[in-house]
């Protein structure tokens, strides 16, 4: 009798490699890269920042796609069994991306400029934009020091003002990681950084 039980387990779990190996359907991570860049119409050159992560949702497996086309940031979710996308969406960023010249294109020179400092604080002089010691392209270059290899095409960055000061907010994608920052603009020291794997 154990013998038979023991043949049984055997064949069941047999069967379930089997059926787990001939039944594995669905996508990778490039294909869910792929069917995003087919439906925002763009080849793979003309994207940077790329992020891809298979997550959870709704019950379902699903990759999150990510990526920047100049001042255009894409969001996908696509399911993993069959590349649907369920969720598409886009936004256009003011995005200085830490160059000498801002990195403005010939044909919109306001698309990438730095985002003007709307909340500015009135009534300081402590605070006041004259006070401000590194430029973008010092904080730009200060973020990408700390990521071997990362390019501008990899940051976005704008200066912020917030808790009584200015400072530089940003990520860097790159190389499967996501790296978050914030960056004094008074000083130059990093106030945070964060790393995540991709």
């Amino acid at each position: 009798m154990r013998k038979y039980i023991v043949i049984g387990l055997t064949l069941i779990a047999l069967l379930g490699v089997l059926t787990g190996c001939n039944g594995a359907s669905g996508i990778d991570k490039d294909k869910a890269v792929q069917i995003a860049l087919d439906d925002a119409k763009l080849a793979e050159t003309d994207i940077s920042r790329l992020y891809v992560e298979k997550g959870f949702e709704n019950g379902k497996d699903t990759y999150e796609v990510k990526f920047t086309n100049g001042s255009k940031e894409y969001e996908y979710e696509i399911l993993a069994d069959d590349g649907k996308i369920v969720k598409s969406s886009f936004s256009i960023e003011d995005m200085a991306l830490g160059n000498d010249n801002n990195n403005i294109s010939d044909n919109n020179p306001t698309e990438n400029a730095v985002p003007q400092r709307q909340d500015k604080p009135t009534s300081s002089k402590k605070d006041s934009p004259s006070e401000q010691q590194i430029s973008l392209a010092d904080a730009s270059k200060l973020a990408l020091a700390r990521v071997p290899g990362a390019e501008s095409k990899d940051l976005k960055i704008e200066l912020d003002y917030d808790d009584g000061k200015y400072k530089y907010e940003g990520d860097i994608i790159y190389n499967g990681k996501e790296y978050e920052f914030e960056i004094d603009a008074a000083t130059g020291d990093f106030l945070e950084w964060s790393e995540e794997n991709r």
